[in-house]
């Protein structure tokens, strides 16, 4: 769920001797080179906001970037959406635009909206009992991906747009860098405009159709309190292994959330502790 992320991702240079000037990627830097990949989906110019209040989440930077850069990288992130006259705020549930940064080894998606590596789940037995385990492959490539997305009350939230960067070796050292000057171009061009008339609309924007918990890599990593997910047994630690006969590998829990109605039940599995647990749980309006 959640959605992917995705949330949402300076170098000084000498000019002269009498005073200093701004880099560009021109300079010539000798590091490895970047690729923009996956995919950029620019903002639409013509997007209807449903306000200017906007969560810039980096909860989603996992692996490989200093935390000196990913603070840039945020940096870099707010004083653009200030230049459009989006205001910060600190709380998801009044958040009409959410921004997600993500970092992580591999991206494992077509539409470049979700972050992960590539697992295999088998079950095996183990002195005498059987035992779910799981086999990850990662990439060689490190990921950085900004991802930009519009809240609205009791919908599912819409991707407006993301960049994807991937490293040139398994590491971004040597390439950080270079990775926060082609941001600092990038940003601009996926939400490159002052948003128009505002969408009028009724309620937080926050509050949004969802089963109610998180998940890595299949993994459920957070579970809202009186969500949908709570009253369906879900735990932190299970392995969502298929929701309406859906395998984990073949969708993402957002694209789920948002095929089913409110109150409509389907049956969700899981894995825990070896043991397949079977329930039953149906999106519904949850704010954070």
């Amino acid at each position: 769920m959640r959605f992917l992320v995705v949330a949402l991702f300076s170098l000084t240079i000498a000019g002269c001797e009498t005073a200093p000037r701004s880099p560009s990627l021109d300079d010539g830097l000798k590091v490895p080179a970047l690729a923009i990949g996956v995919g950029k989906g620019q903002v639409p110019a013509d997007t209807k906001f449903s306000g200017r209040n906007y969560f810039l989440d980096t909860s989603y930077v996992r692996v490989g970037l200093s935390d000196a850069t990913v603070k840039e990288l945020a940096g870099i992130t707010r004083t653009h959406l200030k230049s459009l006259g989006f205001e910060e705020v600190s709380s998801r549930r009044k958040s009409h635009l959410m921004v997600f940064l993500y970092a992580d080894r591999d991206l494992n998606s077509n539409d470049g909206s979700v972050l992960t590596a590539t697992e295999t789940h088998k079950m095996v037995m183990k002195e005498g009992a059987p035992v779910f385990e799981t086999i990850q492959e990662n990439s060689n490539q490190m990921v950085f991906q900004t991802q930009v997305q519009m809240n609205r009350h009791g919908r599912r939230p819409e991707v407006l747009g993301h960049v994807v960067f991937r490293s040139a070796n398994e590491q971004w050292t040597g390439s950080e860098e270079q990775l926060v000057l082609m941001y600092k171009e990038q940003i601009v061009d996926l939400l490159p405009k002052a948003p128009l008339q505002n969408e009028k609309m009724k309620g937080d924007p926050g509050c949004i159709l969802r089963f109610g918990f998180e998940e890595h890599k299949a993994k459920v990593t957070s579970v809202l309190k009186n969500s949908p997910a709570e009253k369906a047994g879900i735990k932190i630690g299970d392995l969502v292994e298929s929701i309406d006969s859906v395998p984990h590998s073949l969708s993402t829990i957002e694209k789920l959330e948002g095929a089913y109605a409110q109150n409509l039940k389907v049956p969700i599995k899981l894995m825990r502790n070896g043991k397949t647990i079977r329930s039953q749980i149906a999106a519904d309006v949850v704010c954070e």
